[in-house]
């Protein structure tokens, strides 16, 4: 998404870091990075979730903003979350509900869905609950659930599970 929510996160003081594996994605979002003066501020890397160069325990927080349902392969990316994020970490996870009404509006407004949609929301949460504890949920928007928001903590016997 071209790192459009890096920037609010700098509001609180943080250390900003994000991934991005697309070199052209990478690109534009240096790009909008520098024009907005913010490339020192904010480092991005060009890396798959995957497997990171960060070191194990390096992150408070973890958060992967319509992500998830891209990732073909999940159990990778959640083994790798659990090795970088400390363990009173948080991993917050917000995903396109792809509910009905989420079709409608695709329907109404002439939009395909990406090919690369490859789960709902419940079938995030079902994999997501294998490696990690959701301590919230909820739904945005309250008048029309187009995502879901998951709040996650790391479980303690996480290695290299396989489905």
């Amino acid at each position: 998404g071209n790192g459009i929510l890096l920037p609010n996160l700098l509001l609180d003081g943080a250390n900003v870091f994000g991934i991005e594996p697309y070199v052209v994605k990478f690109k534009a979002t240096q790009k909008v990075l520098s024009k907005n003066n913010l490339n020192t501020k904010i480092k991005i890397f060009n890396e798959s979730g995957e497997k990171t160069h960060f070191k194990k325990g390096f992150f408070d927080i973890i958060f992967a903003n319509s992500v998830l349902e891209h990732v073909k392969h999940q159990d990778k990316l959640y083994i790798e979350v659990n090795r970088i994020l400390k363990d009173s970490g948080l991993f917050l996870v917000l995903v396109p509900t792809e509910n009905i009404l989420y079709d409608f509006s695709r329907f109404v407004l002439r939009i395909k869905k990406p090919h690369d949609h490859y789960y709902n929301s419940k079938e995030i949460k079902q994999i997501l609950s294998q490696y990690f504890s959701i301590v919230h949920e909820s739904y945005y928007y309250r008048f029309a659930p187009f995502f879901h928001l998951f709040i996650c903590k790391k479980k303690n016997n996480v290695r290299g599970k396989k489905r």
